[in-house]
């Protein structure tokens, strides 16, 4: 008899004997577990769901518990690049509202002094005061978002200056962490194959930046550059587009300047800020992912185990989608393109071996017969 057991989160293991099952106690969390047996799983009317939670003996051998909380090892550059991104979208903000209500740009307060413009904007500079006075309205709103483009060209799609290297794609300030996460990826892969006593040659010092320069994985983390500059160019790209009907239609109603600098920054906000840090979550996770998948690729491993954060004691962030695909075995080709499976997915794919895989199908098998007898 197969004995299958869940506790309160959720999370099914698999038992090989018929014993009374002992009730497990985490040193934090308190795990309580119930005996469900195939006969009984007539009476659970999401029997079903049975067969896609076990959580295979590979996985628990390689550090289940281990990858509670941050199963990627990313959350700090996931935390840098958010703050970074963060960081750029305030300072435009600060501007906006200095342009708007201190400088008042649009020369809506009459009692404001001239001061001749400034040419050549740059980026973290204001406009000058009452620079859009004399202007008609559609005059002001133009010149006002060709400021505004200025500002997000220069500091959120910037291309910064450094060293050549030998990547494919701009050289831009978010590629930093983009690289970063693509390393570690290739680091932890290399990492989770000997965990799993897979061959692994041995490696000698600076061998992941010597890996950087290998055809597959420059052409990789290319394409991760230019997927992460499209995506942000996007996300600003809607803002402005938002923010030129909410200045257009805040000139026709006669808004005055700290209206019309909040409603703006409320876009720059809601749109600009929200976005970019969902992006850049998801970002750093497909990076680290596509890191390990060409170390796996690298090493000619045929089968990886994908293991989600729902194991997690109380985690409630987990989705249904990803707490299905728990323990799954899948081929690389297949795998590649599944993580993130949603944006700010923190799943992990882990080296499969090949006699587990074997055991954890027949598991499956197993129970599905059961239920068709059933």
């Amino acid at each position: 008899m197969v004995t299958v057991l869940t506790n309160k989160s959720g999370c099914h293991v698999r038992s090989k004997h018929n014993a009374t099952t002992t009730l497990a106690r985490s040193h934090r969390h308190p795990v309580h577990f119930r005996r469900l047996s195939c006969s009984m799983l007539k009476d659970e009317k999401n029997a079903a769901m049975h067969t896609t939670k076990i959580v295979s003996s590979s996985a628990r051998q390689l550090g289940l518990h281990s990858l509670r909380g941050d199963p990627t090892r990313t959350l700090l550059l996931r935390q840098q690049y958010v703050a970074d991104m963060t960081r750029r979208f305030k300072a435009i903000m600060k501007d906006i509202t200095t342009s708007i209500v201190k400088n008042d740009c649009f020369g809506l307060v009459d009692d404001r002094p001239v001061i001749p413009g400034i040419p050549g904007l740059k980026f973290n500079a204001p406009i000058p005061v009452r620079e859009f006075q004399f202007n008609t309205s559609a005059r002001k709103v133009s010149r006002f978002m060709n400021w505004l483009q200025t500002q997000v060209d220069e500091g959120m799609l910037q291309t910064s200056i450094g060293p050549e290297r030998t990547f494919v794609g701009a050289q831009r300030w978010n590629n930093v962490y983009i690289e970063s996460a693509f390393k570690r990826g290739l680091e932890r892969g290399d990492k989770e194959l000997r965990k799993a006593k897979f061959t692994v040659p041995e490696r000698g010092t600076g061998w992941v930046q010597a890996s950087m320069s290998s055809p597959i994985n420059a052409d990789k983390v290319g394409l991760l550059f230019v997927r992460n500059f499209e995506e942000l160019k996007g996300i600003t790209s809607t803002m402005s587009q938002q923010i030129g009907r909410i200045l257009a239609q805040g000139m026709a109603d006669g808004r005055g300047p700290i209206e019309l600098a909040r409603q703006i920054n409320d876009r720059v906000n809601k749109i600009g800020i929200v976005r970019a840090r969902i992006l850049a979550r998801t970002e750093v996770i497909a990076a680290h992912h596509a890191g390990m998948i060409n170390m796996y690729r690298e090493a000619g491993v045929q089968g990886v185990t994908v293991l989600a954060e729902w194991a997690t004691a109380g985690d409630e962030r987990v989705c249904e989608d990803c707490e299905s695909l728990e323990g799954r075995i899948f081929t690389l080709d297949e795998i590649d393109s599944m993580i993130p499976l949603h944006p700010q997915c923190r799943c992990v794919a882990l080296p499969a071996n090949v006699g587990e895989e074997r055991l954890f199908k027949g598991d499956i098998k197993e129970l599905e017969d059961a239920l068709d007898r059933l």
